[in-house]
């Protein structure tokens, strides 16, 4: 149960600081955009694809961390059934 409310913790606090992040990065990329004349789409799908992957890895490390740590838990309670 702590397990899954760190991981629940650590995922939005991750995903918060990407989505920070990323708005800064959308915002430079348009303002170079302007300066030097370009459609808005030069950059959509690189964004997306940029955005889509950033935000996979921010929900994916926690959750193998998160099932690594349940599964040297469980260890460790057989362990301690095994010596009682």
């Amino acid at each position: 149960m702590l397990q899954g409310s760190y991981f629940i913790e650590s995922t939005t606090f991750n995903l918060a600081h990407w989505m920070f992040a990323f708005s800064y990065l959308v915002v430079s990329y348009r303002i170079e955009l302007s300066i030097c004349d370009l459609p808005e789409e030069t950059f959509g799908y690189r964004l997306s694809f940029f955005n889509f992957t950033f935000c996979l890895l921010n929900v994916a490390i926690p959750a193998l961390y998160w099932l690594y740590y349940s599964k040297d838990e469980y260890k460790l309670v057989s362990i301690f059934n095994d010596v009682d």
